[in-house]
Parts: C-alpha cells; structure tokens; sequence
C-alpha cells in the first residue's frame, strides 16, 4: 500500500519556490484574502503562501510556508482545545494535520474549480452571517487514505475511544456516534472550514481495484476542461506536508553526518 510521507528537501538557501496549481484570481490560501482596488465588498484575492512571522506554535509543521498567520493559528489551537482533553492534545497527530487545514500551503490544490464560493440570494447578493460574513460553501477533496487514518472506528488507534472527544465542553466516546470516516469528518470540520463541502477521493486503488503504488501521482484537474493533467488520482488532502526544513536545520543535518564520518 502506498505510504504517506512527507517530502524533505535540503537546500542551503533554505524554502525552495513551489509552483501552486490555482488561477490568477483564486490563488492558494482561503484565509490570506484580501480585496482588490475597486472591487466588490466580498470580491477577493487570494494570496500565496509564505513564511510566518511569528512563528506558528498549533500548526508549527507549515512554518516554513503557511496559508495563516498567528491569529490564525492561535484560533485553531483554541478550538483543538476543545475537542480534546489536556491531557490527550499531542496524542493524535493526524487530528491536528486536520485541524491545521487552514494553514496548509497546498490547500488550493484540492479546492474543487479552483474556486471559493459563497452562498448567494435569488439576485445574486452574497448570503452573510451575523458578523456581515459570507456563508461560505464550496466543495474540497479530501483522500480516503487520510480519512482511514483520521477514523477507524474498529482500530484503537484511530478511534480516539482511549481518550474521547468534547462537544460543547461534553465528554463522549466517537465510536458511539460515527459509524465510519465519512461520517466523522462532516461531523467534526477544521476550523474556517466548517462549511465546506468534502468530496472524497479514491487514492488507494485504481479502476481496476489494484493499490496504487509508491511512484503514484496526483494532478489537479484544469477548471476549464480544456487539458487533462497527468496523475493517477486527483490532488486532495491528505496528512502529508509538504515542507523545507530552514538553513539552519539543513546545515545541522550536514554537519552530524560529517561528525559521524570523522569520528569513525
């Protein structure tokens, strides 16, 4: 079975460019919008993403590219409090790539058209909260070999009954109420996500049923329809994380490795 992984690439300029897979006018990162010159009151641009400064503390594993900053992050580490006791916050470390969602540099890979939607009425006026926000709604992929690792209701180890989930500040066992993975994650959503549409996608086997394998791709499908990407699957998310580690640990690894070589 193909493996999660996260990719490691060691550079003495430290983050590499990476190129992001969205149109001009919805680039990557849902929470790093802003308005254009002149534009409607929820006409948006959406930014790349980028270093942050200060440093990220919940979602620390995109520090070297993130869709958020601090606030952001600080937010989600609030509402990961939430669905976890104290003493069970760093037990689950797939819960808290999910929860890190709105961070994640590669999150407008898996948004499906490219594009964040919001509701509208009958003459085209964008649907707003109580806050004067836009209800959003708009469809992501998410990868099945995520979700088995986010939800197993048969598999102690992702089922979370050894430690339990909070809902409203109460205390309660998941296996007694999400049957499988796909009940779990609409029931429970990132924070800033919480009305987004998830479309799974199949990326363990293909067509024929046989499990991909280890040199299997992703493409992101072309909005317009008029190219065809190559891949083996649909991009969607998963707990990998794509990230550069800084010059300095880069240089640290160099350094060990000639240090182990002189001592020998």
């Amino acid at each position: 079975m193909r493996v999660l992984s996260t990719v490691l690439l060691l550079s003495a300029a430290g983050v590499q460019a990476t190129e992001y897979d969205t149109d001009a006018d919805n680039a990557t990162c849902f929470l790093l919008k802003d308005h254009k010159a002149g534009a409607g009151q929820y006409d948006f641009t959406y930014n790349l993403p980028s270093k942050p400064f200060p440093s990220l503390t919940q979602c620390y594993k995109n520090n070297q590219g993130a869709c958020c900053v601090s606030a952001h992050d600080a937010y989600i580490e609030s509402m990961y409090a939430e669905t976890l006791s104290s003493t069970c916050l760093r037990q689950f470390n797939n819960l808290e790539q999910y929860y890190c969602l709105g961070c994640n540099p590669d999150q407008g890979k898996w948004v499906v058209g490219n594009k964040y939607t919001y509701e509208t009425d009958t003459g085209g006026n964008a649907v707003t909260d109580a806050s004067g926000n836009p209800v959003w709604n708009f469809d992501m992929r998410i990868c099945k070999s995520f979700m088995n690792y986010l939800y197993m209701p048969d598999d102690p180890e992702y089922n979370y009954d050894k430690c339990g989930l909070l809902r409203d500040g109460v205390g309660y066992l998941p296996t007694s109420q999400y049957v499988n993975a796909s009940q779990f994650i609409n029931a429970i959503k990132p924070p800033y996500f919480e009305h987004v549409n998830w479309v799974e996608v199949n990326d363990i086997t293909d067509v024929n049923g046989e499990e991909f394998g280890d040199d299997a791709t992703c493409y992101v499908p072309d909005p317009t329809g008029s190219s065809t990407p190559e891949g083996d699957y649909e991009c969607c998310f998963s707990g990998a994380t794509a990230t550069t580690p800084s010059t300095f640990v880069a240089l640290s690894a160099f350094t060990a490795l000639l240090t182990s070589l002189w001592l020998r």
